[in-house]
């Protein structure tokens, strides 16, 4: 079996991570619908509850923009050609 390199093992958790967020976003659809119809049975109370999501997906788009930006500054310091 050959060494595999740091790239070759960032491939592998890639694969990994992209079969994740597909399951995560079946998932995350479901309790989509699961929320809107429950919310939707709140007499009055699904604009609140809307508008409350709508204020906290920035602070958490911030969040993982942030999070990016230093995965990919670390990721640039690492040799992909070494042995993992």
């Amino acid at each position: 079996m050959a060494e595999l390199t740091v790239l070759d093992d960032k491939l592998g958790e890639d694969l990994g991570l992209a079969e994740l967020l597909r399951r995560m976003g079946d998932e995350a659809a479901q309790i989509e619908q699961r929320c809107d119809v429950a919310s939707s049975a709140r007499d009055g109370m699904r604009t609140a509850i809307v508008t409350g999501v709508t204020f906290a997906l920035p602070l958490q788009r911030n969040h993982v923009d942030a999070v990016r930006e230093q995965s990919l500054r670390l990721a640039g310091d690492e040799d992909l050609s070494e042995a993992a």
